[in-house]
């Protein structure tokens, strides 16, 4: 896999991000942000029923 370095970003009102690679300790943060998008979003083809992830599965 590619190693991805983490890169500063700036918008246009100011505010800063970063945007790095993921790690095994984020799987939390990604699984509920991607069931937070699921049950937001109604025209998405995965439901929440579907989007049955474990943390485990993440990490990986």
């Amino acid at each position: 896999m590619e190693k991805v370095e983490p890169k500063l970003f700036q918008t246009k009102n100011g505010q800063t991000f970063y945007v790095k690679a993921a790690l095994p300790e984020d799987a939390e943060k990604i699984l509920a942000f991607n069931k937070a998008i699921i049950s937001e979003a109604p025209y998405l083809v995965t439901t929440e029923a579907e989007f049955n992830i474990t943390y485990d599965q993440e990490k990986e």
